[in-house]
């Protein structure tokens, strides 16, 4: 089981075929569900995804997280079981892959307090998806076949956050707004990835889980 959670990538950008052209067309082909809408006081990544791995919605005391919350509020969420923890109990080894080191309100913490053990971080989204492209998935696929190790791999990417720019390594020129750039690049990236996935025919045994955390800030 793969779980690819995208940050701030709603809806409203993954099916406009301009932004996000493999985006939509993968959500033609395979199931897809949405609108799924944010709840007040809860757009922040932790809580996207404590609700997704846990099925019980968290409200934070601040939609703001530089002017109200504290760094600490995440802690009454830390023991909350989910799904790494019912599958941990049937010997499914649980991976961590992201970029760079999520610390806004305890993400991180939240993470490998849930059992995930860390075994890759990347620098930027580029690194990050040519690791799970190149490498990732054809080891996984290996090991799968040869030992029958069964996984739940959490993905976490980066560069699709305020303030929206287009990340450096991204070339991409299409005549869409400067802060849609950055969605249109990891659409980009995410189609390597998920192409990989396809040509190792993964979907036989592996269920692959594309979902975001919350919606950009200037959605709101």
């Amino acid at each position: 089981m793969i779980f690819l959670q995208l940050e701030s990538y709603p809806n409203e950008i993954a099916q406009d075929p301009k932004i996000s052209p493999n985006l939509y067309n993968l959500s033609k082909r395979y199931e897809f569900i949405a609108p799924i809408n944010c709840e007040p006081y809860t757009k922040w990544s932790l809580a996207g995804a404590s609700v997704t791995e846990t099925g019980i919605p968290q409200i934070y005391p601040e939609p703001e997280w530089h002017s109200g919350a504290n760094s600490n509020d995440y802690k009454y969420i830390q023991r909350i079981q989910g799904i790494p923890n019912i599958l941990e109990t049937i010997n499914y080894k649980l991976n961590y892959i992201s970029t760079g080191i999520n610390e806004v309100m305890g993400y991180e913490n939240w993470i490998l307090s849930h059992n995930y053990t860390k075994i890759y971080q990347a620098k930027n989204d580029l690194y990050l998806f040519e690791y799970l492209t190149n490498q990732f998935l054809p080891k996984l696929d290996k090991e799968f076949h040869e030992t029958k190790q069964k996984t739940l791999t959490l993905i976490l990417n980066a560069e699709t956050h305020s303030p929206y720019k287009r990340p450096k390594w991204c070339r991409i020129e299409r005549d869409i707004s400067d802060k849609m750039k950055c969605f249109a690049c990891i659409d980009f990236a995410l189609s390597k990835f998920i192409n990989k996935f396809l040509e190792l025919k993964m979907y036989e045994n592996t269920l692959l889980v594309v979902f975001p955390d919350h919606f950009p800030y200037f959605m709101d």
